[in-house]
């Protein structure tokens, strides 16, 4: 793929016997990412491409058919495998949304305007995201991704402002 990769969800096990898979999403809205679309799948080395023809939630799983896979146990082939999509091909997010691979390399700067470092990754926690970031001095600090502290991000000049709070260090 030349295209940044997003991986929006995971398929953790069979459904049914007609072919289903129950997919753990790291998306609020996974069947936007997949219905009618041809996707990648990823376990390890291996990847397979395959066409998702229906997508629907339940208990916050995402149950997913895929063209050609029709029975338990071929369905059962897929477990463990990341579910990519090509970023080109992501749907557009609301103002104030954004995809982790947009934030990674934002530079982080403190509200008092000091270069602090680099962004470097995004941790998905039950509460909000925590966003990690990587100070010029190799040390990582966790910022929460909550108006409090992350006052500002600006996609097009590639900065997020946030609050440096003493504890953080």
């Amino acid at each position: 793929m030349t295209d940044v990769v997003l991986t929006v969800g995971v398929v953790t096990k069979p459904h049914g016997v007609r072919g289903e898979v129950r997919v753990y999403p790291y998306s609020d809205d996974i069947c936007a990412f997949l219905k009618d679309r041809k996707l990648t799948l990823r376990r390890k080395e291996k990847e397979l491409t395959l066409k998702a023809v229906s997508c629907r939630m339940q208990g916050g799983m995402a149950l997913v058919r895929f063209e050609g896979i029709d029975s338990r146990d071929s369905a059962e082939t897929l477990r463990g495998f990341e579910i990519l999509v090509n970023r080109s091909d992501a749907p557009e997010l609301p103002e104030g949304e954004y995809y982790v691979c947009d934030l990674e390399g934002l530079t982080a700067v403190t509200e008092e305007g000091v270069e602090y470092g680099v962004l470097t990754g995004v941790l998905h926690t039950g509460a909000n995201d925590v966003y990690e970031v990587t100070g010029k001095d190799g040390k990582t600090i966790l910022v929460p991704a909550v108006k409090d502290y992350v006052k500002s991000i600006d996609m097009d000049g590639r900065v997020m402002v946030f609050r440096l709070d003493k504890g953080m260090l």
